[in-house]
């Protein structure tokens, strides 16, 4: 687990340059360019770090961190987002 990364964003050029620069790290990456797919891997598997975008189709990364921590407290997530106000 400590080694298994998931992303959950739907740019895939923003996915490939994280994805790039943590696999040269020797990290396991699972990737999911939609909400949806990103919160049932979320919520059934074992990660260390859930990479979420704030703005995704069918679940916005605000809900996917919600429902995760519902049922995984403890668990290590860092939003990223391209909006431009707070």
């Amino acid at each position: 687990m400590a080694d298994r990364i998931l992303i959950v964003e739907d740019d895939l050029d923003i996915a490939d340059l994280i994805r790039v620069n943590l696999a040269e790290l020797g990290i396991d990456i699972e990737h999911h360019a939609n909400g949806q797919a990103g919160l049932e891997s979320a919520i059934s598997n074992q990660f260390a770090l859930l990479i979420l975008d704030v703005m995704l189709p069918e679940t916005s990364g605000l809900d996917i961190c919600r429902m995760v921590r519902q049922q995984k407290p403890e668990q290590a997530i860092i939003m990223l987002t391209a909006k431009n106000s707070e």
